[in-house]
């Protein structure tokens, strides 16, 4: 690992050790999750339920995985049903693996006439937000990643004109290019008595603006900012991506050697092109 990779064990076990002192007796989520894992492999909790429901299974770690597999292997007639979407997974920083889900059948798969790993998927492609020009372009460029599942995405409609709209700009440029993209909205055909939202988003909040000012500047729109991961199931009438380079999108800071130590392994092989 190298000299950084033992400075970052020194500093994580005294940062770790700290941290159970402080937590004494008391339990945090992942106690939870691993006492009940416990409980039910060792057999001294008997589980009532015959369904697992289990929402945003994207973000699912191994912990909580554990925990599913206990239960079913203790109750045989145990059916699990995930809903989750590889497309959104953000919290690999927090400990959740994509690749549970990605192999949902070797991990959750039942066994029937002498096969494993069965189970039937439903693919809920359907968009409510997103006409044609917006959501084929995302979904080119989100099969850019040979290990998405890939998906059939469903219109909510089709648009006459484009729908995205690139605007150049240089570091000094980029304010006043921003001014006049924001007057461009305004004077496009709104609701009556209801000013058009729009949303800022910035990869970072260091990218966050002079709102007040911004505001002043063009009263006729509901103007906010929110990082990406913030900004995660809203909407607004028009979406403003700022500092869009190829600096920030995709993120070109790379992962310290040593980050597999707290993070889950990395698959670099292309799962099979079905919806887990």
């Amino acid at each position: 690992m190298g000299k950084r990779g033992e400075a970052f064990l020194k500093i994580f076990g005294a940062v770790y050790r700290e941290y159970q002192d402080t937590l004494g007796e008391r339990l945090d989520f992942e106690d939870m999750v691993n006492r009940a894992t416990a409980l039910v492999e060792s057999g001294r909790y008997e589980i009532p339920f015959r369904h697992i429901l289990v929402d945003e299974f994207q973000e699912i770690s191994a912990g909580r995985a554990r925990l599913i597999q206990a239960l079913m292997t203790q109750n045989a007639e145990a059916r699990i049903f995930a809903v989750g979407d590889d497309w959104q997974s953000i919290y690999r920083f927090a400990g959740s693996d994509i690749h549970i889900m990605r192999n949902f059948g070797r991990e959750f798969g039942g066994v029937f006439a002498g096969h494993t790993g069965v189970h039937h998927t439903v693919d809920t492609g359907r968009t409510f937000r997103s006409v044609d020009k917006i959501a084929l372009t995302a979904r080119r460029f989100v099969l850019c990643n040979p290990a998405q599942i890939t998906k059939t995405v469903v219109l909510a409609g089709e648009a006459e004109h484009p729908a995205i709209q690139i605007a150049w700009t240089r570091r000094e440029t980029g304010e006043q290019v921003l001014d006049d993209s924001l007057k461009a909205l305004a004077a496009e055909p709104a609701q009556p008595g209801r000013k058009p939202t729009v949303l800022l988003l910035g990869r970072y909040r260091f990218i966050e603006l002079d709102m007040r000012s911004l505001r002043r500047r063009h009263p006729n729109l509901a103007i906010t900012f929110k990082t990406i991961h913030a900004s995660k199931g809203l909407e607004a009438d028009h979406v403003v991506l700022l500092g869009a380079d190829s600096a920030r999108f995709p993120s070109m800071i790379v992962d310290a050697p040593f980050s597999p130590l707290s993070r889950p392994k990395q698959n670099t092989t292309p799962t099979p092109k079905s919806a887990a």
